[in-house]
């Protein structure tokens, strides 16, 4: 039985090369011309994936956190997976600015175009990423239930976003003041 199916597939996947073995003109089913538009398209898709599954998890740790009925044990696991559902966005939001910066580089042909498209996707970036980072220390705020050390790191943390927010904006800004200062 196990014979029948090997030769089964075996014989299926030879008919599958006879296109390519014949020399015919398959055509381009991804309807990408180059390499750089190909690697924006599936960066793309797959940071619509994590988009999706991110908030799929948040989700999931918020209806934990609700049914956790008051156990420290179930409390701790919705927490995590809350940080862990929020990790996973960043990491994927860094993925994408990192394919833009890499696409940009691939396509750009002058240094101070590469370097403002990557000011570019930086601010571009520094956006979701402060307000997710200030929803996260409104979270812990809200938890410290009154513990003055809790509620000194979420202060921190607040600061530390509105001052990478500040950064992250003023790179383009920056950019160009150097662009003009230097005149290129």
């Amino acid at each position: 039985m196990n014979k029948k199916l090997i030769y089964l597939f075996l014989s299926l996947g030879l008919f599958c090369l006879a296109p390519i073995v014949l020399g015919e003109d398959i055509g381009n089913p991804l309807s990408y011309s180059d390499f750089p538009t190909l690697f924006g398209g599936i960066a793309t898709e797959l940071g619509k994936v994590i988009a999706i599954l991110g908030g799929i998890m948040i989700i999931v740790a918020g209806i934990m956190y609700l049914t956790s009925a008051g156990s420290s044990e179930r409390i701790g696991t919705a927490k995590k997976a809350l940080m862990y559902a929020i990790a996973g966005i960043i990491v994927g939001l860094v993925a994408l600015v990192v394919t833009d910066i890499i696409k940009s580089t691939i396509t750009g042909t002058d240094l101070t175009t590469i370097i403002q498209a990557i000011a570019t996707e930086i601010a571009t970036f520094i956006t979701p990423l402060a307000v997710t980072m200030m929803i996260v220390s409104g979270g812990f705020y809200l938890t410290a239930g009154g513990n003055p050390e809790r509620m000194k790191v979420a202060r921190t943390a607040f600061i530390f976003t509105v001052v990478g927010l500040i950064i992250g904006l003023l790179s383009s800004v920056m950019v160009d003041l150097i662009k003009n200062t230097l005149g290129i």
